[in-house]
């Protein structure tokens, strides 16, 4: 801190100026993203369970092509098979808990649904 203890002008210790506003923004950075850190690792450590189903029409038909993703794994996706069956394995949870289940498909209306772990989850589409 040259720059305060000899009061110099701002201009002549510009890179103090400039490495005490880098460290800062680092220090409020890692401080925001700890959270979101400490979630991801508390979910890799937590119980895993799966969590199956089947998509029908409301006409009972099994629904192909379907796509099914649960809010604890946004970066996963399951799409149906022919029967419309899916399955997701490494849930994070114990049996019981609810887990919040989105499905899509073409031609049908966006379905989101509660179903406990480990299923199975019974979700029926409706036509737009």
């Amino acid at each position: 801190m040259r720059c305060m203890v000899k009061k110099k002008k701002f201009w002549k210790c510009w890179g103090t100026w400039v490495g005490i506003a880098t460290t800062t923004l680092a220090l409020i950075t890692a401080i925001m993203e700890f959270p979101k850190k400490f979630q991801e690792n508390f979910l890799l450590l937590a119980p895993k369970e799966k969590l199956d189903g089947i998509v029908n029409d409301t006409a009972g038909n099994p629904l192909a092509g379907a796509v099914v993703k649960i809010d604890l794994l946004p970066s996963v996706s399951e799409t149906t098979s022919t029967s419309g069956g899916f399955i997701f394995k490494d849930v994070p949870g114990k049996p019981g808990d609810l887990v919040r289940v989105s499905t899509t498909g073409p031609g049908y209306k966006r379905r989101d649904q509660y179903f406990p772990l480990p299923g199975p989850a019974r979700i029926i589409m409706e036509k737009q």
